[in-house]
């Protein structure tokens, strides 16, 4: 018969090797990450990502070890910049230019840590995507790529169809963002409809004025 202890004990095992597991993929992520490197200063910024911490979603001492890294460099928001493209491969880095120093280290550790191994929510797998590789879908928070352990047939793909990762669907049910956001646009769009039809209401009431004005 099973106790609470055994289960625990059990659970806790588990959750142990599961972390020595994790830590293993994101090692090896990271050292497929840095093979990329174009030159010292990328493999650099790159050696600044702590695993450790990016598996507690705890990310202070990687940001603080890049400013620690690039603080003597010249035109260091270049060369975070071309860190973040190499990394970041699908194209979708437009508004790296608006970006200021503070802005590109977050978004550096960003990019890398979507490379690092993510729990797939469909088959409960560890899975990472590699440079190079091009996921179906992108999760809409977060820009991570999907699994492929889905199938999906291609032809019955339709315009506004997202996803969204295990981490990002987590923290959106823990803070009620959907649900708060499906209120804030309900809202807006009550509100919007309700404005338009006052100044659809006022339009009307100036045109039968100057009918009236005009006989």
């Amino acid at each position: 018969m099973l106790t609470l202890k055994s289960v625990m004990t059990k659970q806790m095992t588990s959750q142990l090797i599961e972390g020595l597991i994790w830590s293993i993929e994101a090692e090896s992520a990271l050292k497929q990450i840095e093979s990329f490197a174009e030159n010292s200063k990328i493999s650099e910024l790159i050696n600044c990502f702590k695993t450790e911490g990016a598996e507690r979603n705890k990310f202070e001492k990687t940001q603080e070890d890049i400013r620690k890294c690039t603080q003597t460099w010249l035109e260091k928001e270049k060369s975070i910049n071309k860190a973040i493209e190499l990394i970041n491969d699908d194209g979708t880095i437009d508004k790296l230019k608006t970006l200021q120093y503070i802005g590109l280290v977050t978004c550096l550790v960003h990019t890398i840590n979507n490379r690092m191994p993510k729990k797939c929510k469909d088959c409960n797998e560890l899975y990472k995507m590699d440079i190079g590789s091009r996921p179906l879908f992108r999760c809409m928070l977060c820009n991570v790529g999907m699994h492929n352990c889905k199938k999906m047939d291609k032809n019955l793909m339709v315009s506004g169809l997202s996803w969204m990762c295990h981490g990002c669907s987590v923290t959106c049910k823990e803070n009620n963002i959907i649900e708060n956001a499906k209120m804030q646009i309900i809202n807006k769009t009550i509100n919007g409809n309700q404005l338009k039809g006052k100044l659809e209401s006022k339009r009307i009431n100036e045109v039968k004025e100057k009918i009236r004005e005009n006989k």
